[in-house]
């Protein structure tokens, strides 16, 4: 799991002027093979990745916002999952 967060990290730098329909086309590939990988084995980590990818796209959509750290409060509102 550490490997993947790292390519995680990777692929969704907050600095990066690329445009978040770009950085979620370059993150689906990784997710996808890791999903079809471990889908039999390790069904609890599911939502714990899906909660770190979200919580670094809001992130990135934060920064752009002009504010500074990773999403939470009312970010969580602003931009809801579905």
């Amino acid at each position: 799991m550490n490997q993947l967060r790292e390519k995680v990290r990777t692929l969704t730098p907050r600095t990066s002027g690329v445009a978040l329909e770009e950085t979620v086309a370059r993150l689906n590939p990784v997710l996808r093979g890791w999903f079809g990988y471990f889908q039999h084995g390790h069904r609890l980590v599911f939502p714990s990745v899906d909660g770190y990818v979200r919580g670094r796209l809001r992130a990135i959509l934060r920064r752009r916002a002009g504010r500074a750290g990773r999403a939470c409060g009312r970010d969580h509102q602003r931009r809801p999952h579905g």
